[in-house]
């Protein structure tokens, strides 16, 4: 499963606000003469505001944020 999602506005006058966040999750099982399973799920948001200064200037900024999870299971 994976779904991305964004969001582009201007804030007041000049200022430029992009917002993003993904999810994805897999979930993957093999069968053999044992079992496993593995999972990995992560989480990224993001974020900039920007602003012309000028007309060859740009002043930008922003933060991201990331998280990760991962599973490995074994059973005989």
């Amino acid at each position: 499963v994976y779904a991305n999602a964004s969001y582009r506005d201007m804030v007041g006058e000049r200022w430029l606000l992009f917002a993003g966040a993904a999810w994805s999750d897999n979930d993957a099982r093999t069968t053999s003469t044992f079992q496993n399973r593995v999972r990995e799920r992560s989480l990224q948001t993001r974020f900039t505001l920007a602003r012309p200064v000028g007309d060859a200037l740009r002043v930008k900024f922003g933060g991201e944020y990331l998280r990760g999870w991962y599973e490995n299971r074994y059973a005989d």
